[in-house]
């Protein structure tokens, strides 16, 4: 069974993937890890 955190950093993911400002889940992913 997934996680909250997992379904929300999936439906995240799924807005952010396209970003083209620098705001993409990648970004998302290294304020995260910090």
């Amino acid at each position: 069974m997934e996680s909250l955190i997992e379904k929300t950093q999936v439906y995240v993911r799924s807005l952010l993937e396209k970003e083209a400002s620098g705001h993409d889940w990648w970004h998302t992913q290294r304020v995260k890890d910090q």
